[in-house]
C-alpha cells in the first residue's frame, strides 16, 4: 500500500511538540530521520525544507518516479521512427563551361524535371 501525503504532513507537525523527522521514517529514510530526530530537524533548516519536498519524497516512497520512467521508456519504444522524405536523386554535375550551350539547356531540362519548377534561374 502506498504512503499518503496527507499523513506525511501530519507528521511533518510533530516538530511543532519537539519531536522532528517522523515524517522521514514513515518515508522510509531512517537515517535522515534519526539525524533529524537529534537534531531537532537541523536545527529547523532542514524540518522547513522538508514542506516543500514532501510531495516529492512521497512519490518516490511510493514508486511515482520510477513508473513515470518506465512508462516514458515504453511508450518511446512503441512509437515508430519517423520516415526521412526521399529526396530526388540529381543527375551528375558537369560544369558548366565544358558544355555547349545545348548541353546547358539539357541539363537545365533535367534539373527541372528532378527537382520541380521552383528551380531559381540565374540570368
Amino acid at each position: 500500500m502506498g504512503k499518503s501525503s496527507g499523513m506525511a504532513f501530519l507528521l511533518w507537525l510533530t516538530c511543532l511538540f519537539g519531536v522532528c523527522g517522523v515524517h522521514r521514517f514513515y518515508l522510509g529514510r531512517y537515517g535522515t530521520g534519526l539525524l533529524w530526530l537529534l537534531t531537532f530537524g537541523l536545527f529547523g533548516i532542514g524540518q522547513f525544507v522538508d514542506l516543500f519536498l514532501m510531495n516529492r519524497m512521497v512519490r518516490e516512497e511510493n514508486g511515482g518516479d520510477l513508473d513515470m520512467r518506465l512508462l516514458q521508456a515504453t511508450l518511446l519504444a512503441q512509437r515508430p521512427a519517423p520516415a526521412a522524405p526521399a529526396a530526388p536523386a540529381a543527375p551528375a554535375l558537369e560544369t558548366p563551361h565544358e558544355l555547349s550551350l545545348e548541353q546547358q539547356a539539357a541539363r537545365v531540362d533535367q534539373l527541372r524535371a528532378a527537382f520541380g519548377t521552383a528551380m531559381p534561374i540565374r540570368s
